[in-house]
């Protein structure tokens, strides 16, 4: 078999790296830098000037971001040269000063805070770490750890240090261990030299030649990335809420999991799929499903697995078929089956503990995963101003719009928000009529006045605040609530419960023109702090045209009659198998997750309003 050595000894020092530093930080986030994904976000070219890792770690309470280069071979010293003034010059120092300025710019910590791409960086590098901290086997202590560190760090609280490191591991010398601080051209870099004494303690073995390391223990790419833990995955907006949920399993269930993976393992072997693994220790358990992982035989095609979904539903009794899908960042496809114990997971507790970054954000609690982890999105972030939702009868899409204006009113007073809501059916919202966050005090039930609701905000208040942005020289409504702390522009948030019937009472040519208007307001109303959230229960062409969907980053869709609705939605099928109260499927920046929504019963819905 042919290998490339350097490639094998170079893969073998990031993993020695990667368990150095480790060693020295017990508590640390690390990810990759070196990938096509991370060189995208990082807008690093092609020739490599980009460092290998990035670690964060606390010192004194302070988040310290280490990021490192490290150069391998039997004398890796040849990397770098140091003149007779002591400065450090050489290619990996260039890739480390690249990268740490990048990430530099990220926490607004040097000039290029204002480049045009550092919040795209921000926010797929805080994705990664997010990740980090809050997936693998790490406890729920560990988690709300990471969880305050990242917050505080993201939300600007706390100012990180940031540290280039260049780590040399020589594998054919033994020579002094070295760890100091030198300087380059504007800035210090920690110099490490690790000698083979140290690598060896690193790899747990007794000290080995370069060749026999790349000839017969080359680590392979997973081994590499399962200790980074490397997830390349683009950036999500869904923020993880302070804690896991804590999910109750039976004896009895633990017992019928193991039996299912046995079951599942039995139907793919019966319909000629190979696979290797089913573990029941690795069944995510959520509250209204058990998401299965089915690692496949190496060459074989996972479409196979998907399109005998039906028979392997028939196979096991399942009580609806499963949706089946890649596991994005790991070698297993999932298949979910629906929770026998369905447990009902409360949004009452959520509304209680609601901090605010500032006045721009508007909190959405969305649901749970099939891990448990609980997630929540902020309509304010600058790439999800609008929504769109839709599910049939029974599917728990009202409630989700209770539980959307809850979150949104239990966090802001009417003086910091607010609301329009449109309610052609006439009943599902008249317990919100008495909100002081309501524009005139009332909900509006009649379709005509919606529709002309809708185009007033369109004409007259998108142009008002335009006007007033232009004034102030204010580039959006974020900045100069910033800076008009006691004069804000109230973000106004449009809730639309049926657009299919709000728009039946128009005729072609004024859907058409009423169409243009929310595409309008879904196109500019961002800048100006106007969003909107259309919620319909039949998804059809005509009613949720392309138009409509073009500036809809976010769209959910709850059950649906048949894949053709679920097409309209999600551009692709899936939502004609979720199981109904509360079950859901969020399309967000092209990605899918499977949600299990917030309960609010309509009994207690007039004591969790607030007066305010």
């Amino acid at each position: 078999m042919h290998f490339d050595q350097n490639k094998s000894i170079g893969a073998l020092g990031t993993l020695i790296v990667a368990k150095w530093y480790r060693s020295v930080h017990q508590q640390n986030l690390l990810i990759s830098l070196d990938s096509a994904e991370t060189r995208r976000w990082m807008n690093l070219e092609e020739d490599a000037r980009r460092a290998d890792l990035l670690g964060l770690s606390l010192e004194n309470n302070v988040p310290i971001i280490d990021v490192l280069e490290s150069k391998s071979g039997v004398d890796a010293t040849s990397v770098y040269s140091i003149d007779g003034a002591g400065k450090i010059s050489g290619k990996p120092v260039e890739q480390l000063v690249n990268t740490g300025r990048s990430v530099g710019a990220i926490f607004g910590l040097n000039e290029w805070k204002d480049h045009v791409l550092t919040p795209p960086r921000r926010e797929i590098l805080r994705n990664h770490l997010y990740r980090q901290g809050f997936t693998g086997k790490r406890t729920p202590q560990e988690k709300q750890y990471w969880e305050r560190v990242l917050n505080s760090l993201f939300r600007g609280e706390t100012k990180p240090v940031i540290r280039l490191n260049l780590i040399l591991v020589n594998l054919g010398l033994n020579q002094q261990p070295l760890n100091r601080i030198v300087e380059s051209e504007g800035s210090k870099i920690r110099l490490v030299h690790l000698n083979e004494e140290s690598v060896s303690f690193q790899l747990g073995q007794p000290p080995l030649s370069p060749a026999v390391v790349a000839r017969e223990a080359e680590p392979t790419s997973s081994e590499v990335d399962q200790e980074v833990e490397i997830e390349d995955q683009s950036a999500g907006l869904i923020e993880p809420e302070p804690a896991e949920l804590e999910i109750e399993v039976s004896p009895n269930l633990a017992e019928q999991i193991k039996t299912t993976c046995g079951r599942i393992k039995a139907a793919c072997q019966d319909f000629g799929i190979k696979v290797t693994e089913i573990d029941p220790e690795k069944v995510d358990i959520g509250p209204s499903i058990l998401r299965y992982k089915i690692k496949l035989a190496p060459g074989e095609d996972s479409a196979r697995l998907r399109r005998q979904a039906e028979n392997i539903a028939r196979q096991l009794a399942a009580s609806s078929v499963p949706i089946i899908g890649f596991l994005i960042g790991t070698n297993f496809e999932y298949l979910d089956l629906a929770r026998p114990d369905r447990q009902v997971v409360s949004l009452e507790p959520h509304l209680k503990s609601v901090a605010l970054r500032d006045v721009n954000e508007l909190p959405l609690h969305v649901g749970v995963d099939p891990a448990g982890s609980q997630y929540r999105l902020d309509l304010g972030d600058d790439r999800l101003p609008h929504m769109l939702v839709a599910g049939g009868t029974g599917s728990g899409k009202t409630i989700f719009l209770y539980s959307v204006v809850l979150s949104l009113v239990t966090a802001h007073t009417s003086k910091t928000l607010e609301l329009v809501i449109i309610d052609p059916k006439q009943t599902d919202f008249t317990v919100f009529g008495g909100l002081p966050h309501l524009r005139n005090g009332e909900i509006i039930i009649d379709a005509d006045r919606g529709v002309e609701a809708v185009k007033a905000i369109a004409e007259h208040d998108m142009q008002e605040r335009s006007e007033l942005l232009q004034k102030a020289k204010c580039r959006d409504i974020k900045a100069y609530n910033l800076a008009n702390p006691k004069k804000i522009i109230r973000p106004l948030v449009v809730v639309i419960d049926e657009y299919a019937d709000l728009v039946s009472v128009l005729s072609k040519k004024e859907r058409d023109d009423f169409e243009r208007v929310i595409s309008r307001i879904t196109a500019r109303g961002r800048n100006v702090g106007i969003h909107l959230i259309l919620a319909t229960q039949r998804p059809t062409a005509d009613v949720v045209t392309g138009n409509i969907k073009a500036n809809m980053a976010a769209r959910i869709s709850f059950s649906l009659p048949s894949s053709r609705d679920s097409l309209v939605i999600l551009d692709e099928p899936g939502a004609e198998r979720l199981l109904r109260n509360g079950d859901m499927l969020l399309l967000l920046e092209g990605r899918l997750t499977r949600l299990q929504g917030y309960y609010v019963d309509p009994a207690r819905l007039e004591k969790l309003i607030p007066k305010r």
